[in-house]
């Protein structure tokens, strides 16, 4: 590496000029990067659950659900409210990212009512009430059906639920997208009605689309506050500018490799950007600093070669443990780990070849401040912790790591996995306020799905039907269980 960076000083405008090239190769890739937010693309195509829930789909048509609903304290059954509940479910029918057949609600869903001698099939909502006795006849023609009491309608008559199911290849991300503007261009309601929204499709698609948004603000201010720390430190604007131009170097070849390789990414990948913006710089700063501390009395080109001689084992060392740690991900089963862990890495690695290429032909190009002369500031500081140091005993030192180990064992046992993905969002949000009120008023908005394999034709015995049905009514004893069917 000093080789590469003593022709990096050399042939300053050369290398600038073929790390330009590269760089803007990697950043016409940029704009094939596929996103992917579907969670069961983040399980290995060979995984048995992944197996078993796409053989699930596909036999039974199951897919992951668009759930909006009215609610209105003083009871949902009004004339105004009815019709908002058609109007969403015709919209929901009338996007082609929505299974438009299978969309259940009361406008969709048929129900068998007699009628004098006949049996009428036909959704409640076929006709639109026009009023309240009307509206509240509605109700009474579902209210001891099963099929839609605890469904779609709530025992209060204060919730009325449609569920919507995702066409396949499709993003859940535009879905949402496309269901909160139409949301957002409705006109209030004034007979006190609120739209709940919830379902796993909006779920991962607000979590997606919030972190893409997150990461367009969070990317400038990381950057500002950095610039901003390092003009402080380094006191001069260009020297500061010049790490967070390795990371953002960083981040351009890492993402665009990922698009080459046409790996989609998902939500933990996309943290790589940030990741790489904090990791990557600190090469940088730690060779500006020592070539900082030189002093105008050497050659440049002397000076930052002696600079990179003093901090080539240190910064190898910490890239090479730091990189080996976020490749130890690459053993996990979940995709989207495996790929941070790697790409991370390669986006290290990128940050320390920029350490022995970038930096050295910017440095070689960039006259050094005349306010850089010669301290020993760093040598001094550096010998005040060391003899402080030396003057704590070995027992003192034992005693103090052997609490620090016991207080950090103690707060990693009360860590805990949450997989509950609506708790990613702050209380009071619509997402995670909805998703509380429909468990609570309605059979649940998460689907757990049991799938039983027999011989042809066992099925239908008698002892067979019977034992599937005592499994349903054990299943739904449990605590986080609403209502089960078969």
């Amino acid at each position: 590496m000093l080789a590469l960076a003593r022709i990096a000083t050399e042939y300053s405008k050369i290398i600038l000029l073929l790390l330009l090239l590269i760089t803007l190769g990697f950043a016409s890739q940029l704009r094939h990067l596929q996103i992917d937010d579907d969670i069961l693309n983040m399980i290995p195509t060979d995984h048995p659950a992944r197996l078993l829930q796409e053989n699930i789909e596909q036999q039974f048509g199951l897919r992951d659900l668009v759930i909006l609903a009215v609610e209105n304290p003083q009871g949902a059954f009004n004339v105004e409210s009815l019709a908002r509940i058609k109007s969403l479910s015709d919209y929901l029918q009338s996007l082609p990212e929505i299974i438009a057949e299978d969309v259940t609600s009361l406008a969709t869903t048929d129900n068998i009512v007699a009628h004098n001698d006949d049996l009428l099939i036909r959704p409640p909502l076929s006709k639109l009430p026009h009023n309240d006795t009307q509206a509240k006849a509605v109700f009474q023609e579902i209210k001891d059906n099963p099929l839609f009491l605890n469904r779609l309608v709530s025992a209060d008559a204060k919730v009325i639920a449609i569920f919507a199911p995702l066409a396949k290849n499709t993003t859940r991300r535009s879905v949402y997208e496309q269901v909160s503007q139409h949301l957002a261009q409705l006109a209030p309601a004034k007979n006190g009605d609120q739209i709940l929204v919830s379902g796993n499709v909006m779920i991962e698609g607000a979590l997606g689309f919030s972190m893409r948004s997150d990461l367009r603000r969070l990317g400038p201010v990381i950057i500002v506050v950095l610039l901003l720390l390092l003009s402080i430190y380094f006191k001069h604007f260009k020297l500061a500018l010049l790490p967070i131009l390795t990371g953002i170097i960083s981040v351009i070849w890492t993402m665009g490799l990922l698009s080459i390789l046409q790996i989609p990414v998902y939500l933990p990948t996309t943290l790589i950007p940030v990741m790489l913006l904090v990791i990557g710089i600190t090469d940088e700063v730690h060779l500006i600093a020592v070539y900082k501390n030189l002093g105008l009395n050497e050659d440049r080109h002397k000076s930052i070669f002696n600079a990179l001689k003093k901090i080539i084992r240190p910064i190898g060392l910490t890239s090479m443990t730091t990189g080996v740690g976020f490749v130890a991900l690459s053993f996990s089963p979940i995709l989207p780990l495996k790929h941070f862990g790697l790409f991370t890495a390669f986006g290290i690695m990128v940050a320390y070849f920029l350490t022995f290429s970038l930096t050295p032909a910017f440095l070689a190009l960039m006259h050094r401040p005349k306010a850089w002369a010669h301290s020993n500031a760093l040598q001094k500081k550096s010998l005040i912790i060391w003899l402080w140091l030396s003057q704590l005993s070995a027992k003192n030192i034992s005693i103090s790591l052997i609490f620090i180990s016991f207080t950090i064992a103690w707060g990693a046992s009360g860590i805990r996995v949450d997989e509950n993905w609506v708790n990613r969002f702050k209380s009071g949000t619509i997402l995670y306020e909805s998703d509380a009120r429909l468990n609570q008023s309605l059979g649940g908005t998460s689907m757990l799905y049991g799938y039983i394999v027999s011989d042809q034709g066992t099925l239908k015995k008698p002892f067979v039907l019977q034992g599937i049905e005592q499994l349903q009514q054990a299943i739904s004893q449990l605590d986080n269980i609403g209502v089960t069917s078969q």
